[in-house]
Order: structure tokens, then sequence, then C-alpha cells
């Protein structure tokens, strides 16, 4: 496994830009399922932003999926 400052960095840059996808999805109102939303919140105001992350993914497939039907 790598490691070191250079991964440690690129590392950081991907949580950051994790936290920036969760931070739109948020603000902009993207989830309609209001239980997805308190529940990606909940996780990242935990630190836990790939969990969040997965979460909204799964929301947005959910969502997909219901306007297809």
């Amino acid at each position: 496994m790598a490691s070191g400052p250079a991964h440690n960095n690129q590392r950081n840059n991907s949580r950051h830009h994790a936290e920036k996808v969760v931070e739109r999805y948020l603000e902009e109102d993207i989830l309609e399922d209001q239980e997805a939303v308190a529940a990606v919140e909940n996780l990242y105001s935990d630190g836990k932003v790939w969990e969040a992350v997965d979460l909204i993914l799964d929301a947005v497939e959910q969502q997909r999926e219901a306007r297809s039907n």
C-alpha cells in the first residue's frame, strides 16, 4: 500500500472532493427523500464522508428508478 506525503495529500484531496459533493447535495436540495437527507447529514456531521457519499449515490439511484416507473 502506498504511503508517505504524496499519498496522504492525494487522500486528503479525495476526501475534500467528497466533502464538496456532500455539501452540494445538501445545499441544493437534490435529494428528494427527507429520511435520506437526514441520514446523510448525520453521517457527514459524524465525519463519515465516504458513507454519506455512498448513501447519496443510493438515494439518487432510487430517485431515478422511481421516475422511470
